[in-house]
């Protein structure tokens, strides 16, 4: 008996699946996980984000100082800091 359920994506590495999502950059200014993410998904697949609610904190701060020192080229960090978003939400440029 034929099995309704089709596998073909079960056979696809998981990783693969994974760089679908979007990380956002809440590492609390830390570069090298900030590196780690962008070497896995690309800027393509990160937002400048933060899980502290206030937007005044030395917390927020230090993410946004944080990325504008990754090692990337700066239409990278755009794509980080504002294209992604806009994307996503589907807002006017």
């Amino acid at each position: 008996m034929d099995s309704p359920v089709k596998y073909e994506n079960l056979a696809r590495p998981i990783t693969d699946s994974l760089r679908l999502f979007y990380n956002d950059t809440a590492v609390q200014g830390n570069i090298p996980n900030l590196m780690c993410a962008y070497a896995f998904c690309g800027a393509d697949h990160m937002l400048l984000g933060t899980d502290f609610p206030m937007a005044h904190s030395d917390l927020v701060k230090e993410t946004i100082r944080s990325v504008n020192e990754m090692p990337i080229p700066d239409a990278e960090k755009n794509k980080i800091f504002e294209e992604n978003a806009r994307q996503i939400l589907k807002l006017p440029i």
